[in-house]
């Protein structure tokens, strides 16, 4: 019984999401047998232009377009032609809606669905096509040769809106569009399904007849099927799955199928081969009863045996073991299908938990029934076994570790360990866990700080799915040579302590530390050394010259002879001792005579070695708390005093001055009794 369906009825729900597309097409020519032109049609979203259309024509590829038309191609208006008039009634009120309606109608939200009609029709229909002045045909076109269609667009004011390009195409025969193909029929209890594969490039809709047992092919709907897009739950659009679904069917009657293309003019394309449909038994055999299991939680293994009596012996199949991780659930194979004369069945596990187990029962027809379900749980206490064959290799930064990948079919991951030290570790919670997550590899790169020394200790141990984990391996060690030198030392001060300077430095943090080395740099230029203990971090320097300038610098070294990089260099002055330095200033033998001949006294002295002064002063005065200089600065080595008299007492002192310091020697006295010489040595 044909569907009394139109293609409106068909939109109804999808039609918000048909694309309005602009489309240039081309066929040849299918109205004659004899005749190879080519045909030409267009649709826009625009519906309809006011103006009406020009079309212009290229060879493939070169874009020199030549205008076809003389006059605007336009639609037929009211009243057109009689052979028009018997046309159906949906392409009647297509034409009628573009031909009255403007663009702001079809933009209405309210108006969307004649739109999408009006569009669909225009591209099916190729008399409405005619009607709406949307089609033309070529007939100067030249055989052998490619050509391209552009059409334009003419506004109500005249301006012109390019539509589109058509597809490269040459004169020749008409030929009919392919068969569907991927086409797949199927029955459930209430219906029918259809799919196939749709050509979006070439074909606009597709014809589906039905033909029951004894009957002929009718079309299940009055027009061409169109099928749009869906949204799903995410809002993706997507052509849906299955394209049609047949309600109006008996499950035990024959059916006949065959499909074909509708192009973009309204032709019908090639039938595809003819698909039969049988009857089908949709009735379940009987359910399996009294189902039992054991379970053997070593090995992850259930037994199950269950009776069972079939209702159709010639009709059954046979079982299969399935499970749910739920009641509601989707039931998972556990097993092929075995015989109907098998009652026992050991199914294997490959993880632990609860598992609801069913033993389905199938008949020829693949209708299936499962038993009630019965509980199986899966607990796995035993660990794996220890894993074996560690090994450790070095590169650069790197110790790549490898094991023996363990043979239990529940193994998860490994855990690796590692520890640093002069011998192994003692137990388990002296190493460092180096894959807190786990590693699901028999290979693992540790990458460590270059500064490693030492040996490295490395061990595993491995986890299965029920997180039972292994002792600890036997450990695979590597040594690691130190080539790694002390960090640079850093002097945090120098100062002056006393008569000595003081140096003082950071600890440098290295755990094998041998000694530090100090170096001085003389005045004279000379460098000289000291070897100090890994743990000083001063060191007092007493032999110095006052006043002179002396560099300090220092550098370690550590037990496997690495040196450090040198310190910054530091200055420093050393200190003077300001009361020796007057000692030494001052002059020796001094001697305070009086010439009687003369008559005048004479103070006479002598230099130290080595010492250099500015000069020497003579002061003068008769007594020792009141004396004033009677000389100028001087560097002789005596002084003639001219001012004297006899019987009087005098006081002499000398005052050396050197580098800004002033030094003092004790107050001299000379007597003037008589004319004998008096003489006085110091």
């Amino acid at each position: 019984m044909k569907r009394n369906l139109t293609i409106s009825l068909l939109l109804a729900g999808v039609y918000a999401h048909a694309q309005l597309t602009n489309r240039v097409m081309v066929t040849n020519d299918y109205t004659s047998k004899s005749s190879d032109y080519i045909v030409i049609k267009w649709v826009s979203k625009k519906i309809k232009y006011d103006n009406g259309y020009n079309i212009y024509r290229s060879i493939e590829g070169q874009g020199n377009w030549e205008k076809l038309n003389d006059r605007t191609i336009d639609k037929i208006p009211f009243p057109f032609p009689d052979k028009y008039r018997s046309l159906p009634k949906e392409i009647l009120q297509s034409y009628a809606i573009a031909y009255e309606k403007d663009m702001h109608y079809f933009a209405d939200k309210k108006h969307e669905f004649f739109a999408v009609m009006t569009y669909l029709n225009m591209l099916r229909s190729q008399e409405l096509g005619e009607l709406l002045g949307i089609t033309w045909t070529d007939q100067s076109a030249q055989k052998g040769v490619r050509y391209q269609y552009k059409v334009e667009g003419i506004t109500a004011t005249g301006a012109t809106e390019e539509i589109g390009v058509s597809e490269a195409i040459e004169r020749k025969a008409y030929q009919p569009l392919a068969a569907p193909d991927s086409i797949n029929i199927s029955r459930t209890p209430l219906a029918i399904h259809l799919d196939w594969a749709m050509d979006e490039e070439t074909s606009v809709a597709t014809v589906i007849e039905r033909a029951e047992e004894g009957g002929d092919f009718e079309p299940i709907f009055d027009v061409p099927l169109y099928i749009s897009t869906v949204e799903d739950a995410e809002g993706n659009l997507s052509l849906p799955t299955p394209k049609l679904i047949l309600d109006d069917t008996n499950a035990l009657a024959t059916y006949r199928f065959r499909l074909a293309r509708v192009d973009f003019f309204g032709q019908k394309g090639k039938y595809s081969p003819v698909i039969t449909l049988s009857p089908k038994d949709f009735n379940p055999p009987s359910a399996a009863e009294d189902v039992q299991v054991e379970v053997d939680d070593r090995t992850k293994k259930a037994t199950l045996r269950w009776t069972y009596t079939a209702q159709t012996p010639e009709d059954f199949k046979g079982f299969r073991v399935v499970y749910k991780d739920s009641l509601n659930g989707e039931a998972k194979a556990l097993t092929d299908y075995m015989s109907a004369t098998t009652l026992e069945q050991s199914v294997q596990f490959e993880e632990n938990g609860n598992y609801l187990v069913y033993v389905a029962t199938e008949d020829q027809s693949g209708n299936v029934s499962l038993s009630q379900p019965v509980q199986v749980k899966i607990d796995d206490f035993f660990p794996p076994a220890v894993p074996t064959d560690i090994s450790v290799t070095q590169d650069s930064a790197f110790f790549t570790v490898r094991w023996k990948a363990n043979q239990e079919g529940d193994l998860k991951n490994y855990y690796l360990y590692r520890y640093l030290g002069k011998q192994a570790p003692a137990s388990k919670e002296d190493y460092t866990v180096v894959t807190p997550l786990g590693c699901d590899t028999t290979v693992f790169v540790d990458s460590l700080e270059e500064k490693l020394v030492g040996t490295l200790y490395y061990a595993v141990a491995a986890m299965d799915t029920n997180h039972n984990i292994s002792m600890i391996s036997a450990s695979a060690s590597y040594s690691v040579p130190d080539k790694i030198a002390p960090s640079t030392p850093f002097i945090k001060k120098v100062s002056t302590v006393g008569e000595a300077i003081q140096i003082v430095w950071m600890p440098t943090i290295d755990d094998d530390l041998k000694a530090n080395s100090l170096y001085k740099i003389t005045p004279e230029g000379d460098t000289l050394s000291f070897v100090l203990s890994a743990s000083d971090t001063s060191f007092l320097d007493n032999d110095l010259i006052g006043g002179k300038r002396y560099q300090y610098y220092l550098s370690c070294e550590d037990l496997s002879g690495n040196r450090s990089g040198k310190s910054e260099v530091r200055l420093a002055i050393a200190p003077i001792d300001k009361e020796k330095i007057k000692q030494a200033m001052l002059p020796n033998k001094i001697k305070v005579s009086y010439i009687k001949n003369k008559k005048y006294a004479v103070i006479s002295w002598e230099y130290g070695e080595d010492v250099k002064t500015d000069g020497i002063v003579v002061y003068k005065g008769e007594k020792k708390g009141d004396l004033r200089a009677v000389s100028g600065l001087t560097q002789k080595s005596s002084y003639i005093d001219r001012q004297v008299k006899r019987g009087e007492t005098y006081y002499y002192q000398l005052k050396v001055f050197a580098n800004g310091t002033k030094a003092s020697s004790e107050a001299q006295e000379l007597r003037v009794k008589s004319v004998k010489k008096y003489e006085t040595d110091y």
